[in-house]
C-alpha cells in the first residue's frame, strides 16, 4: 500500500484506534486520511434473552439454572490463555461452589486444555465445547463473559457478550482497550497470572449488584458505539463526505 495507489486513496477506514495507529505508522499514511469505524455487531441475533437462560444451560452444558457461568468464546491456542481460566477455577470455586466455566472454540490446545481439566478435577465444573458452536446462545445462557488474550485487535466475540447483556472481564491488550470502560462498562483484568484472574473472577461471581451494573452500562455501550446500525451510519458518512468532496 505504500507504494502502490495510496495516493489515490482519499480515506482509510480502521476498524480500531490501535489500527488507525497502526496504519499512521506503519504505511506512512498521514492521520487526516484515517478515520476509525468500530465494527457493528447484530444486536437482533446477539441480544439478553433471560427467559431462555434456563433451558439453554441444560441443552448447551447439560447444567441445572442454579450454577453461576463463565464463557470465552475463542480459538483454543496459548494466545487466548483458556489454560488460565482453567487453572483459576479451583480459587473461584472455593468462593462459589455453583461456578462453571464454559469454553467455546476450537484449536491446538483442545487435548492439552482437556487433559489440565481432568488433571484438576474439574469434569464437573468447565466444559469444552468444541465444533460449530451458537455462540449467542452460550451468551444467554450465561451470566459473566471474559476474553483474557494476550492480544487483540477490536474483539467481536468481547462486543458481542455486551450486546447479550453480560459483564465482561477482559484483558487491557490491543484494541481489547476500546471495548469498555473499566469499572464502568466491564472490567480489565489487570493482573494477568492465574491468582489475579481467579481474584478478578471471584469479584464477579459473589457480586451479583456488580454484575448487574456492569451489564446494563456495557449494553448501552454496545447500543451507541457497536451496533451494526450505528456503525453503518459511520461508515456511510465516511463515503459521503469523500464523494462531496470531489
Amino acid at each position: 500500500m505504500r507504494h502502490h495507489g495510496q495516493r489515490a486513496v482519499k480515506r482509510f477506514i480502521a476498524v480500531a484506534e490501535l489500527i488507525n495507529v497502526q496504519t499512521q505508522r506503519d504505511f506512512m499514511v498521514p492521520a487526516a486520511k484515517v478515520v476509525t469505524v468500530h465494527n457493528g455487531v447484530d444486536t437482533e441475533h446477539f441480544r439478553h434473552r433471560p427467559d431462555e437462560r434456563a433451558a439453554l444451560r441444560h441443552e448447551l452444558l447439560g447444567i441445572d439454572d442454579d450454577r453461576l457461568v463463565i464463557a470465552q468464546a475463542a480459538f483454543l491456542d496459548a494466545r487466548k490463555r483458556q489454560a488460565m481460566l482453567i487453572e483459576a477455577m479451583p480459587t473461584v470455586l472455593l468462593a462459589d461452589p455453583r461456578t462453571h466455566l464454559a469454553l467455546a472454540g476450537g484449536g491446538d490446545d483442545e487435548p492439552m486444555l482437556r487433559e489440565l481439566i481432568t488433571s484438576l478435577g474439574l469434569g464437573d465444573n468447565v466444559s469444552l465445547l468444541t465444533g460449530d458452536n451458537d455462540i449467542a446462545a452460550l451468551y444467554a445462557a450465561s451470566d459473566v463473559a471474559t476474553l483474557v488474550s494476550t492480544h487483540e485487535g477490536l474483539p467481536g466475540s468481547a462486543i458481542e457478550a455486551l450486546a447479550c447483556g453480560l459483564p465482561l472481564l477482559i484483558a487491557p491488550n490491543g484494541g481489547s482497550v476500546e471495548v469498555i470502560e473499566h469499572e464502568v462498562s466491564g472490567l480489565f483484568l489487570h493482573d494477568e497470572t492465574v491468582a489475579g484472574t481467579a481474584a478478578a473472577l471471584t469479584r464477579l461471581v459473589t457480586d451479583a449488584g456488580l454484575r448487574e451494573r456492569l451489564a446494563v452500562a456495557g449494553l448501552e455501550r454496545v447500543r451507541e458505539r457497536f451496533d451494526i446500525r450505528v456503525t453503518a451510519r459511520r461508515t456511510a458518512d465516511v463515503h459521503e463526505s469523500v464523494l462531496a468532496a470531489g
